[in-house]
């Protein structure tokens, strides 16, 4: 594991996520989107989006006096995210945990906003410089859509979540194991492991929620 502190934020990035980011990289090697020497780069990429992300809720939850942590790649929490997630103790509103789970993807848009530009620039003109530019919008977009789906523990989820309350939470995880399976299996037929490898990990933790009734404390 690796520790690190950034804007007072401490981080901790476990062996999986690094693992993670590798199969993201030879999926899209072997569905032909990336060129094999593109991987490493693709690798510093997806680890940058991914704390800025969190860095977004974790500047969010400041904001409200909650003091926090950043845990990138950790299995051991059953309902907590696969990729990233920000930990402290926290008792929000319901406006305030929408607007921190929003938080995340709106970072990443503004990732998006600033560097899609760029590909009208001569700064493309260098070697790989397209690739590496569009590497980075495009994992940007990707992050910000696929964490407002409405599966725990994604920050759709979350929000969809705190908008059950009191109001049959079953449905929540419920619907979180429908979509999980419906996106792994997509993703093993397109090609998109990471998908398939993900969100394999989501019905697994979406079926531990509903099999020891963890819905009942939302």
């Amino acid at each position: 594991m690796i520790r690190l502190k950034l804007f007072g934020f401490p981080i901790q990035i476990h062996k999986f996520f690094w693992l993670l980011c590798l199969t993201i990289g030879f999926s899209r090697f072997i569905s032909g989107d990336t060129e094999l020497i593109m991987i490493p780069v693709l690798v510093v990429i997806v680890f940058i989006t991914m704390l800025w992300h969190e860095l977004g809720h974790a500047f969010a939850r400041r904001k409200y006096g909650v003091d926090s942590k950043i845990v990138l790649g950790d299995l051991s929490t059953i309902g907590g995210a696969v990729s990233g997630f920000c930990a402290g103790e926290a008792n929000f509103t319901k406006r305030q945990v929408v607007k921190v789970a929003m938080t995340g993807p709106l970072y990443n848009l503004i990732i998006v906003a600033l560097v899609f530009p760029l590909k009208y620039t001569p700064l493309l003109e260098y070697p790989h410089a397209e690739p590496m530019w569009e590497l980075v919008w495009l994992s940007n977009l990707a992050w910000a859509i696929f964490n407002i789906a409405p599966v725990l523990p994604l920050d759709g989820g979350q929000i969809y979540r705190v908008a059950r309350i009191g109001r049959g939470p079953l449905i929540v995880p419920l619907v979180g194991l429908l979509l999980s399976i419906l996106i792994a299996i997509l993703g093993a037929i397109t090609g998109r492991y990471f998908a398939t490898v993900l969100f394999g990990i989501f019905i697994y933790q979406n079926w531990m929620i509903i099999r020891k009734k963890q819905y009942l404390t939302y």
